[in-house]
């Protein structure tokens, strides 16, 4: 099920042996703390939704793959570890793409 992330939400004709990541903004629904947390709880993925099981790590860290800089969040989704980032207001992740 997660796989589509890594590959993006469209899967294109042959694949390659060069990989690269493009940057996609997603829909995320989270909770707001007093003292301004933000706790991402469920993100959307074309038309499926992803439970986030859990927030491992938040961090100021770049996107190596798929550039951008902004705070990143280490999350379980159905038991794997996703990056997810928060940047100047939006969420994104890298999803790979077959060149």
């Amino acid at each position: 099920m997660l796989t589509d992330l890594q590959q993006g939400p469209e899967k294109k004709g042959a694949k390659s042996d060069r990989v690269q990541y493009d940057k996609v903004y997603v829909r995320i629904i989270a909770e707001f703390m007093p003292d301004g947390q933000i706790t991402p709880l469920l993100m959307f993925w074309g038309d499926r939704r992803l439970s986030i099981d859990r927030v491992l790590d938040i961090r100021p860290a770049p996107s190596l793959k798929a550039g951008g800089q902004g705070m990143r969040y280490t999350c379980k989704i159905y038991g794997q570890s996703r990056f997810l980032w928060l940047e100047d207001g939006r969420w994104f992740v890298e999803a790979r793409k077959e060149v």
